[in-house]
């Protein structure tokens, strides 16, 4: 019985440090030739997802930075599906350059970030978030000697939302009875 406890104990702590724990790490999916947004993932901004061959939610673009010779341009939002973002949720390094960290804070109606692309040049890089929604590295096609970023893109689903506290505890306590439930089972049996 005491095994059984333990094992349950673990169970619990590994299940609640994978819920807080974030690995800052990005995975470059793919070096694509012309514009995430214009071409490869749609024809214009309001149409422009992930295809299926990388996200088979079809994740949508979430908010878009254009930028020239390191100055900031025009933001494009996605307010019909995002209304709450606004382009202020993030700060970025590197801009001037071919690569680079962007840093995310959102609010409590703001969505994750699952994928997301740095343009420069006639090609862009696709990367996927694993880990953390909240920051991330980006570099251009080339890498660190590629040409200067032109946009970095941010994606999710609407379902992607960051857990709050509360859906954590939730979870928590969710798990504690399935742990009470399993204990009274195998001292009954």
């Amino acid at each position: 019985m005491k095994k059984l406890t333990i094992g349950f104990k673990r169970a619990l702590m590994v299940a609640g440090l994978s819920a807080f724990s974030s690995v800052a790490s990005a995975a470059l999916l793919a070096t694509l030739p012309g514009n995430d947004c214009a071409g490869v993932f749609g024809d214009s901004f309001a149409e422009c997802a992930i295809p299926d061959e990388w996200d088979l939610d079809n994740s949508p673009i979430i908010i878009k930075f254009n930028y020239s010779d390191g100055v900031p341009g025009a933001i494009e939002i996605n307010s019909a599906l995002f209304p709450s973002i606004d382009g202020s949720e993030f700060a970025f390094t590197g801009t001037g350059g071919s690569f680079g960290t962007w840093t995310y804070t959102p609010g409590p109606d703001d969505p994750a970030i699952n994928f997301y692309t740095a343009k420069g040049g006639p090609d862009f890089n696709l990367f996927s978030n694993d880990g953390d929604p909240l920051a991330g590295d980006w570099f251009t096609p080339g890498g660190t000697t590629g040409p200067a970023l032109s946009h970095i893109g941010f994606y999710d689903t609407e379902r992607g939302e960051i857990p709050e506290p509360g859906s954590l505890a939730l979870l928590g306590v969710g798990l504690l009875g399935i742990a009470g439930l399993a204990r009274r089972r195998r001292s009954a049996a």
